[in-house]
């Protein structure tokens, strides 16, 4: 299951340096957030420890929000090193989330 990620432990994604991490911002009100997701459970539970994987409010997260620059729900964000490498805007496909993570 994806961890909840707040403004307050945005040094967390930055100092992700040997980890793939994967972000989906999210808001209660959208439908379309709310439709996907399962699916960043199900790859959060596919992946285990290869990679963190978190979702974040952007209702409870405008710091965060703003940084990654979000305007479309659900956006979800690939990091590698703490860097962002990829990025998926509403419905998008388990396949095309892992098809961007490093091999």
């Amino acid at each position: 299951m994806p961890a909840t990620i707040i403004d307050d432990q945005f040094e967390k994604l930055t100092a992700s340096i040997g980890y793939v991490t994967i972000i989906e911002f999210w808001s209660f009100r959208c439908e379309q957030s709310r439709h996907m997701a399962p699916r960043i459970s199900r790859i959060a539970a596919l992946l285990g420890e290869q990679a963190r994987v978190y979702k974040s409010n952007v209702d409870d997260c405008p710091r965060l929000t703003s940084y990654f620059r979000i305007s479309v729900l659900p956006t979800v964000i690939v990091l590698v090193n703490g860097s962002e490498t990829d990025r998926f805007y509403e419905d998008w496909s388990d396949e095309d989330l892992m098809s961007a993570l490093p091999k």
